[in-house]
């Protein structure tokens, strides 16, 4: 239980952390960490067995190589070079002084700490640290070629991580703390850049021997830009919950848009649009294809997700029940951090200031959570408070190894629609509206509450400008011979 708290606290650190920019190279192809493992000065060695990482970061089930390859779609190979070199030997670098001449708030109490050639503030003596690691990887002679630890080379090292003996001893605790952070300025300026194999360190992991493989997964979500969604302040609610592994603290699949938005749609390359009423169905979200849909609203910077979530499936085992969920997504926003989060999951007796149960996020026939729409448990209310009525979901209900559902409404902004035999596209910043299709006679515009601002005639039409509207929503009636058609425009 102790080495639990452990782990969690200082996955809590890494809400302070400094968000590192992605990589591109972090996310297909073949990438090589540099796994070092140390210890501080006087410590005693590590006693895990090398074999216990070797299976938990390179097996090919159940560990880090295995996970990451699942949640990229087979895009992502990790593997991770171990160093010091042996054959199950526990064996760790000795760093040359003792954890307390590294930090200074320690460093005070301990007048016989040595390291009086190193500052005083434990971010940059990490640089002290890595330097003195890479001293003792450069005089192994073990290293493979430059290329191999440079995926994409930049000149940069792809990933180098640090296992210290034992436990982290929980946040704000500098370097016993687990985190991901960038080599300090400070650190540069004095002592320059820091190189292996002629290549720049710029950006390292640091974790314990006894860090779970939640956490190591964890924090190369981090290193690869994935931000952190645990809310640390009390008085916000939990935006993702279980349904995102960086709100941990165990392991699961990332929602589908943060694995499109994060990975710059090199794992998923976009979420396909509902723009229809009828009946919808979706796979779990470790299938090749099929795993989500977005239903837009009529805030051009908020839409809906859905995605099926199968707790019987890897790497899902450890959420609260399987379902359909939905989440909204602000592009205003990134992260959770902050009182407006980028996304917010569902669930029920959430509201805009209840909390709710983030437990109760999945919606199937088993649990009576069926619809969602501006009535329904939870409500579709935007980031603002407002309840929205743009969408209407009904009959969520599990069906053969699928969810199916019904979309009663969807809104659609023109972006190329297809409205039976009728298509329109609104032009953006042209406002120029095109049309396709026969039968068409009439167009009238309004705004939202319904006041006419233009009447035209489209008979024969291929296309017709709309001046004068501001940024907004407004509704494009289109009557012709057979019946009339409503249709929200943003221009």
């Amino acid at each position: 239980m102790q080495n639990r708290v452990f782990i969690i606290l200082g996955f809590l650190l890494t809400c302070f952390s400094p968000h590192l920019p992605a990589q591109s190279n972090l996310f297909t192809g073949t990438q090589n960490r540099v796994v070092v493992f140390a210890r501080f000065n006087g410590d005693p060695e590590i006693d895990t067995p090398r074999s216990s990482f070797e299976s938990m970061f390179n097996g090919e089930n159940n560990s880090f190589r295995s996970y990451f390859k699942a949640v990229s779609n087979n895009q992502l190979m990790v593997n991770s070079l171990m160093y010091p070199q042996n054959s199950g030997v526990n064996d760790s670098y000795e760093l040359k002084y003792c954890y307390y001449c590294y930090d200074n708030s320690w460093k005070g109490t301990y007048p016989d700490c040595k390291g009086n050639d190193i500052t005083s503030l434990f971010d940059i003596n990490i640089g002290f640290i890595i330097k003195e690691l890479v001293a003792k990887l450069e005089e192994s002679g073990n290293l493979p070629d430059a290329s191999t630890l440079d995926g994409d080379n930049d000149g940069c090292i792809d990933n180098f991580v640090i296992i210290f003996r034992g436990a982290a001893r929980g946040a704000n605790k500098g370097i016993y703390s687990p985190q991901v952070g960038k080599v300090s300025s400070t650190f540069i300026n004095a002592n320059g850049q820091i190189q292996l194999k002629g290549k720049t360190i710029q950006n390292y992991t640091i974790t314990y021997e006894r860090n779970s493989l939640d956490t190591h997964c964890r924090f190369l979500l981090e290193y690869m830009g994935f931000p952190v969604q645990y809310r640390y302040a009390s008085t916000l609610a939990r935006t993702v919950g279980a349904w995102d592994p960086m709100d941990g603290p165990l392991l699961s699949y990332p929602l589908v848009y943060n694995r499109m938005k994060y990975t710059n749609g090199n794992w998923i390359d976009n979420i396909p649009q509902i723009t229809e009423p009828g009946v919808y169905s979706l796979s779990p979200v470790g299938s090749a294809t099929n795993y989500a849909y977005k239903i837009l609203s009529s805030d051009s910077q908020q839409y809906w997700v859905l995605e099926y979530r199968d707790k019987s499936a890897a790497w899902d085992t450890n959420l609260p029940e399987s379902g359909l969920i939905i989440y909204r997504v602000n592009t205003n926003y990134t992260g959770s951090l902050t009182t407006n989060p980028e996304v917010y999951l569902y669930r029920k007796n959430g509201t805009f200031t209840e909390a709710g149960n983030i437990n109760n996020a999945p919606f199937s026939d088993l649990n009576g959570r069926t619809l969602f729409n501006s009535g329904s448990n939870p409500v579709s209310f935007l980031s603002n408070g407002t309840i929205s009525d743009d969408i209407d979901i009904s009959d969520i209900r599990f069906d053969n190894g699928k969810i199916s559902f019904r979309v009663n409404k969807a809104y659609t902004s023109l972006n190329t629609v297809t409205i039976n035999d009728w298509k329109a596209c609104f032009v953006s910043g042209t406002h120029v509206l095109q049309l396709q299709g026969e039968g068409m006679e009439q167009l009238i515009v309004t705004d939202i509450s319904g006041r006419i601002l233009g009447n035209y005639s489209i008979r024969g039409l291929s296309q017709i400008e709309l001046p004068g509207l501001n940024p907004g929503v407004y509704l494009a009636v289109v009557k012709g011979e057979s019946g009339t058609k409503i249709i929200k425009i943003n221009p």
